[in-house]
């Protein structure tokens, strides 16, 4: 199968057909998971797939690194994430650094994982 969408990001090709499967059909997961060794590009990865989830619409995406970020910029994050978005149909968020969430944070982010508002793609990286 050919790719529907041109890729910049450098490897991952068994990953980016899987993707271009669901952005082709439209059928999107509400969360995804990019595992792997530091510095293969998963981030890389993660933001290209957001960027196309959201053709254009960057306000609609959503960063938080688990490095740097503690419980108040997690639960503005959660609470962004409880609303619809502001234009087109979809946002996207990306949880950098995921393995760092203390057992307080994940506690914060789970009912959202379990049950995103609508038009909602989580990425933990």
């Amino acid at each position: 199968m050919a790719e529907i969408h041109q890729w910049q990001t450098i490897g991952h090709e068994a990953g980016k057909r899987i993707l271009d499967k669901q952005l082709l059909s439209g059928r999107l997961a509400h969360a995804y998971i990019f595992l792997g060794l530091e510095g293969i590009g998963k981030r890389t990865l993660a933001e290209e797939f957001a960027a196309k989830i959201l053709g254009g619409v960057g306000s609609n995406l959503v960063r938080l690194d688990f490095r740097a970020a503690g419980m108040a910029e997690l639960r503005q994050t959660v609470n962004r994430l409880a609303l619809r978005p502001s234009t087109g149909e979809r946002q996207v968020a990306i949880f950098d650094a995921a393995e760092e969430m203390s057992p307080a944070t994940s506690n914060a982010l789970l009912k959202t994982l379990e049950e995103p508002t609508t038009g909602t793609v989580l990425i933990l990286i």
